[in-house]
């Protein structure tokens, strides 16, 4: 492909300007929610399940995944945490 004017610009979305999540929270994503009964989820407080997210998080350091099941064991760990706290 062969551009005729010069690029002015590139943006870069990081998360909520163009894409959103589609339950209205990165953490709990979709498909976490087909396992998750909302009616329980629902009678969690909002401090007890941030400070489920806070120690779940530990799980998810920034790294590069260098398989697809290395990346499963770090999120199956992350819900499970969340699960048990």
């Amino acid at each position: 492909m062969k551009i005729k004017k010069p690029v002015r610009g590139l943006f870069f979305d990081l998360g909520w300007t163009i894409f959103r999540p589609a339950t209205g929270d990165w953490r709990m994503t979709a498909k976490a929610l087909e396992y998750i009964n909302p009616q329980i989820l629902g009678t969690i407080t909002q401090d007890k399940l941030n400070a489920a997210f806070s120690k779940a998080d530990e799980y998810l350091i920034n790294e590069i995944y260098k398989t697809e099941d290395e990346e499963f064991a770090r999120y199956k760990d992350y819900y499970v945490t969340i699960a048990r706290s």
